[in-house]
């Protein structure tokens, strides 16, 4: 049955609004079921309808709708899909569901399903339900009748869980109890973790302020170090500026007095006279000699000095130390021995050092031996020293005296620069306390080692160690005497055609005239006042050899030596530097600009002959060695670069007109941009062969590669290599290769 209710809308013409119940056999209907045309209205208003069990009658007016509604309850509760229940093992319910106002849950407990009643029995099948779960949804979700509501993976927080009801005919109805669920964070989301977390990232921040404090801090320190060691640096620099201008200021009026005291010594025969002057040339030269140490400490502290090292017999230089202080002991009543072995080889050292080391341990030796006394140099060779951080083999030089000895509270010292035994051990007149120091330092400088074991009043023993550095260069598979700097090479003795040409640049004309007066007996000499003629006269006439002074007007020697280097025609030239600058800086820079050899001025002119010999003779023996081939000969690893682009440029132009039987010295020459006597000469000094030779030797080795990969018969190869004549093509053929040309392939 339906009851319909109308309702007046306020104005005219606006549309009726009705509202529909329905009524069921639950409301008191004798069923859900009626009669058709059963009914009737009475005239007092009373409705009556016939259904199959019986009459319905009643008065519209006194039909009511329910409009209270219902209570609502939750009655069941599962958490992660399982039924949980108040006082149950384990269970989080802290009341029965009726009175239970706060629902606390671990993390993992965040999977929910409630479940909940209206206690309306009149049709409970019209009741229906809505919920919200404050903090999740923002609005009411609608359920119609189903009586359950699920949230999953809820995050950690707080929720409220409402709950309303209706029987269909009323308005909602809250819940009596809304329950607050309180979802607690894991541990690493917990508050306590968060204060971790954040205590963790200001110590961080701290740490990065600090490390960046302490970053700049050493930015800083290391700039200020870098302005220390610049400035350190340039006060060294002026330090050894300072002791060479000191030292060659020193030199300039030393060698003033030693030249004419030497000069009275060889003419004067008054033995007064003799001593006074042998006195002024004694101290004169320990006065120069004092001034090199000076001069030598200051490089070692700027960094300056390097190695002259050079294959030399070590036992004859030792000898030779030996020997000058012969006189001084002799003089002294000092006895003085040497022990030396023979199975010492020559190895590289450097000379110089090596004598000025020994120099000064046997003169302090002698300095603090009493009369009557020995000093006892002994040499060995394969000597080991347990107190070396590492194994040592090579040279033990020792030099023992049965002298004062030195206190054990002062022997520690005795390598300090400028420090002298003090007291009744030492003797008046001592020295500067230069010599060891100095002797230390450059024997550290050689990769050896300065050691000392002293006594008072039983002697002192210096040990000098230098390491054998065994091999003669670069040059591989040459004797010793082919190294150049040794004594060894051979002499030229030919006639004037077979003497070899050198090329003398000097501006000052006495010593030109008199260098050339010294070396004219076994070489042809060609003279240059300066470094552009130099230049200019060795690129025409291609000298074997070219001796240039270091400074000389239009162009130095330095510049000399380059240009002759980087020139196809004279870059195989040998070059000896002359100067009268003794730094090893300079001689660096000329070693560096290609110059073979350096020698300072004053130089004996017999010195000056055995390296000129020496320098030509080590190119003739690798030219006997590697010249032979001449279509090896552009990649002979001896030739410097531009003499390999000349020999390559060569062979090509060669190579081009190989057919060519009547390409001649002229055509090649032209065609190189060069005379008939500089590819003559040039040629000459590459391959020690002439261009007709080389050429021919081209050829016929061009036609051994031919008929050896069978490209024609013997008349054709011999056309295409440049020989109009079969048999004179055989001839030369079984000359050079001890075959005919037939017997090949």
């Amino acid at each position: 049955m339906f009851k319909i209710n109308l309702r007046d809308q306020p104005g005219q013409g606006a549309p009726l609004s009705f509202h529909i119940t329905t009524f069921t056999a639950a409301q008191g209907l004798q069923d859900n079921e009626f009669n058709t045309q059963a009914f009737f209205k009475a005239a007092n208003g009373e409705l009556l309808f016939g259904g199959v069990n019986g009459l319905n009658h009643f008065f519209p007016a006194e039909v009511l709708p329910d409009t209270t509604p219902p209570p609502v309850f939750v009655v069941g509760l599962q958490i992660n899909h399982q039924n949980v229940s108040f006082g149950h093992p384990g269970s989080p319910l802290t009341a029965p569901l009726d009175f239970l106002n706060e629902l606390r849950l671990n993390h993992d407990q965040n999977n929910l399903s409630f479940e909940f009643a209206a206690l309306d029995f009149t049709d409970p099948l019209k009741n229906r339900y809505r919920y919200r779960l404050v903090g999740l949804d923002p609005d009411w979700v609608e359920t119609g009748t189903n009586r359950f509501a699920h949230f999953t993976h809820l995050g950690p927080g707080r929720y409220t869980l409402k709950v309303q009801g209706s029987n269909g005919e009323g308005d909602w109805r809250d819940a009596a109890t809304p329950i607050t669920i309180i979802v607690r964070p894991p541990w690493w989301r917990s508050p306590a973790a968060y204060l971790v977390y954040t205590l963790l990232l200001l110590w961080a921040g701290w740490q990065t302020y600090r490390f960046q404090i302490r970053r700049v801090q050493l930015r800083e320190q290391l700039a200020f170090k870098h302005r220390e060691t610049e400035r350190v640096k340039a006060l060294e620099e002026m330090k050894t500026n300072f002791f060479n201008n000191v030292t060659h200021e020193f030199r300039t009026p030393l060698t003033l007095i030693l030249e004419p005291v030497r000069r009275i010594l060889a003419k004067t025969r008054d033995p007064e006279i003799l001593d006074n002057a042998r006195l002024v040339e004694t101290n004169s030269q320990r006065l120069l000699g004092l001034v090199g140490q000076l001069l030598d400490l200051a490089k070692l502290e700027g960094g300056s000095m390097g190695l002259d090292l050079r294959l030399a017999d070590f036992t004859d230089r030792i000898r030779e130390v030996f020997r000058s202080f012969l006189p001084l002991a002799e003089q002294r009543g000092i006895q003085l021995v040497l022990k030396t072995p023979d199975d010492i080889p020559p190895f590289l050292f450097d000379s110089n050092k090596v004598e000025l080391v020994l120099n000064n341990l046997i003169s302090n030796a002698l300095k603090f031996t009493p009369e009557k006394g020995t000093v006892t140099v002994v040499c060995r060779k394969g000597v080991q020293e347990a107190k070396l951080p590492e194994a040592f083999s090579g040279i033990e030089v020792s030099v023992t005296d049965t002298g004062i000895g030195i206190p054990n509270g002062e022997l520690g010292k005795v390598f300090e620069r400028f420090y002298q035994v003090n007291g009744p051990h030492a003797q008046a007149g001592g020295g500067t306390g230069i010599g060891l120091s100095l002797s230390r330092e450059l024997a550290e400088l050689m990769g050896g080692r300065l050691g000392v074991k002293s006594e008072a009043g039983e002697g002192s023993t210096f040990t000098f160690w230098l390491p054998l550095m065994e091999g003669a260069g670069a040059l591989p598979n040459l004797s010793p005497e082919e190294i150049p700097g040794t004594d060894a090479g051979p002499k030229f003795a030919g006639g004037p055609a077979e003497r070899p040409s050198v090329l003398l640049a000097e501006d000052n004309a006495e010593l030109r005239g008199f260098v050339k007066q010294c070396i004219s007996g076994a070489w042809e000499v060609l003279e240059a006042s300066n470094g552009e003629e130099a230049v200019r006269k060795a690129v025409e006439m291609v000298p074997d050899l070219v001796i240039s002074d270091l400074m000389m007007p239009l162009k130095d020697g330095y510049t000399v030596c380059d240009e002759l280097k980087s020139n196809e025609l004279t870059a195989h030239i040998p070059v000896i530097l002359l100067t009268a600058k003794s730094g090893m800086d300079s001689k660096i820079r000329g070693l560096r600009t290609g110059a073979d050899d350096y020698l300072t001025k004053p130089f004996n002119t017999d010195e000056l002959l055995a390296r000129m010999e020496n320098l030509v003779a080590l190119r003739r023996r690798l030219l006997q060695r590697y010249g032979r081939l001449p279509s090896a000969a552009a990649e002979s690893e001896f030739l410097t670069p531009p003499d390999r682009e000349f020999l390559r440029r060569f062979t090509l132009t060669v190579e081009q007109h190989l057919p060519d039987e009547t390409m001649g010295v002229e055509d090649l020459a032209r065609k190189m941009f060069v005379s008939r006597v500089q590819l003559h000469r040039k040629l000459k000094a590459l391959t020690d062969r002439n261009v007709t030779d080389f050429v021919r030797d081209y050829r016929l080795d061009r036609a051994m590669a031919m008929l050896k990969n069978r490209e024609g018969m013997v008349y054709e190869v011999a056309s295409r290599v440049g020989f109009g004549s079969e048999k004179y093509f055989s001839r030369a053929f079984k000359e050079k290769f001890g075959v005919s040309p037939s017997q090949v392939g």
